[in-house]
C-alpha cells in the first residue's frame, strides 16, 4: 500500500457482527410472502384471514386485506404476488374447501372470487408477462389461461401436459408423449423443441409418469437465440435434468433456485447445497461432459430458503432457525449471522435494498435488518 494512493476491490461485501433487528409489527406472524424480488410482502398475523396484510416497506405501514366480510375468518392456504407487486392470487382455507381470491392492492384494496382456479395449493400456478393480468395454470393436465383484467379464459390450450414454463412472453409445454413445444397463447404450436422419441428418453429415461416444473435461467436477455437458452426439468420425483449435456445431473433433489444474472442454479438435497455453473469454461475432451454438478456446503440439519444477492456471488440460507450466508466460490465455509424463530423459519430478502426480512424468536414478532448497501464505493 502506498500513501495518498486509492485502492480499488471487486465484489466486496460487509457483513455487520451483531445485526441490530427493527421489529416492524406487535402481533406475532405465523408466515410471509414476497414478489420474487422481496420489494412487496404480504404478512399473516395471528392465524386468519383477518390479520393478513399488504406491508410497504418504505413507508413501514400494513394494510389490511380483508378489513370486513366473511372472509376475515378463513384460514390462510397460500399467497402468490405478481412481480410487480400490484397484484396477488389468494387462497383462503374454508370449511368447504380452499377458496382462491384474486386480490388488487389498489386504494381501497380490491377483492374478487376466481371460480375456474383449481382449489389446490399453488404448485403450478404462473404469472404471464409482467405488463399483463395473465395467469396460466394446470385444472387437472390441462393448460388454462386466464386473463384477469378482461375476465377471459382461454380453453384451446394443451392437454395432456406435464410441465409448462414462460420465457419472457413466450410460452412452453412438455406434454405426456416428452415433447418439448413451444405454443401461441390460443394454444397453436409455433415450435418443437424436443420432438424424438430416442432422444426423450435419453434426456428423461423411461417414462414414469412424472410431472415437472420447468425453468429457464437466468432471464431471458442473456441469450441471443432460444437454441443457446438454458432449461432445467426438476421432476416431481426429485429428478434433476438439463436441455444441455450431460442432461441429468441429479436426484433426490428437494428444491432449487435460480441464479438471478448468470446461467447458475443452487440446488439442495436434504442437509447439502449443491451447485450447477454452466458459465465455467468446458473441458476440451473428445467426449463432452457438459457442466458437472459440484457440492458447496454440508450442514448438520434441514437446509432452506436458498437465495442469491450481491451479482450471484453469495448464497444466503437456513441451516435449522439460524440465517448463513456463503460466498460460492468458496469451498463449504458459511458464516451465520443470527437465529430467528424457530417455530417459524422463513426469510425473505430484498435485493434491491439489502434488507432481510424474518420471524423474530421473541415472540415471533415481524422484523428486518439491514444487511446489505447497494453496490457500490465504500467511503
Amino acid at each position: 500500500m502506498k500513501p495518498e494512493k486509492a485502492l480499488r476491490f471487486e465484489n466486496i461485501l460487509l457483513f455487520p457482527l451483531s445485526p441490530r433487528a427493527e421489529i416492524l409489527g406487535n402481533l406475532p406472524v405465523a408466515k410471509m410472502w414476497s414478489d420474487p424480488g422481496g420489494k412487496r410482502l404480504v404478512v399473516l398475523e395471528g392465524e386468519k384471514a383477518s390479520g393478513l396484510t399488504f406491508f410497504e416497506p418504505d413507508k413501514k405501514e400494513f394494510r389490511l386485506i380483508f378489513p370486513i366480510g366473511s372472509n376475515r375468518e378463513a384460514g390462510v392456504e397460500d399467497v402468490l404476488l405478481h412481480p410487480w407487486g400490484d397484484r396477488a392470487i389468494v387462497s383462503l382455507r374454508k370449511e368447504e374447501g380452499l377458496r382462491p381470491l384474486f386480490v388488487k392492492f389498489s386504494d381501497p384494496i380490491q377483492v374478487s372470487s376466481l371460480t375456474d382456479l383449481p382449489q389446490e395449493p399453488f404448485t403450478q400456478l404462473r404469472w404471464g408477462a409482467p405488463h399483463k393480468s395473465s395467469l396460466f395454470y394446470l385444472k387437472g393436465d390441462t393448460l388454462r389461461h386466464l386473463d384477469l383484467d378482461q375476465g377471459v379464459l382461454y380453453l384451446d390450450l394443451p392437454k395432456r401436459v406435464r410441465g409448462f414454463t414462460l420465457y419472457g412472453s413466450r410460452l412452453f409445454v412438455l406434454d405426456a408423449r416428452r415433447r418439448f413445444l413451444e405454443v401461441t397463447l390460443k394454444g397453436k404450436i409455433r415450435n418443437v423443441l424436443l420432438k424424438e422419441p430416442e432422444k426423450a428418453r435419453l434426456i428423461f429415461g423411461p417414462d414414469e409418469g412424472e410431472s415437472y416444473s420447468i425453468s429457464f435461467l437466468p432471464p431471458a436477455f442473456l441469450f441471443p437465440s432460444l437454441e443457446d437458452a438454458l432449461a432445467l426439468f426438476l421432476s416431481d420425483k426429485g429428478k434433476l435434468l438439463s436441455n444441455k449435456l450431460p442432461y441429468f445431473l441429479d436426484e433426490g433433489v428437494d428444491d432449487l433456485s435460480l441464479a438471478n444474472s448468470h446461467p447458475r442454479v443452487l440446488y439442495r438435497k436434504g442437509t447439502e447445497l449443491w451447485m450447477v455453473d454452466f458459465e465455467r469454461e468446458r473441458e476440451k475432451t473428445f467426449f463432452e461432459k457438459g457442466s458437472t454438478p459440484r457440492r458447496i456446503y454440508k450442514g448438520k440439519e434441514v437446509l432452506g430458503n436458498l437465495l442469491w444477492f450481491y451479482d450471484d456471488r453469495y448464497v444466503l440460507f437456513l441451516e435449522g432457525n439460524r440465517v448463513k450466508v456463503l460466498d460460492f466460490e468458496g469451498e463449504g465455509e458459511a458464516t451465520q449471522l443470527f437465529e430467528i424463530s424457530g417455530e417459524f423459519p422463513q426469510v425473505i430478502l430484498d435485493r434491491k435494498r439489502g434488507f432481510l426480512y424474518f420471524i423474530h424468536p421473541d415472540r415471533n414478532r415481524f422484523a428486518r435488518v439491514k444487511l446489505f448497501e447497494e453496490e457500490g464505493l465504500f467511503p
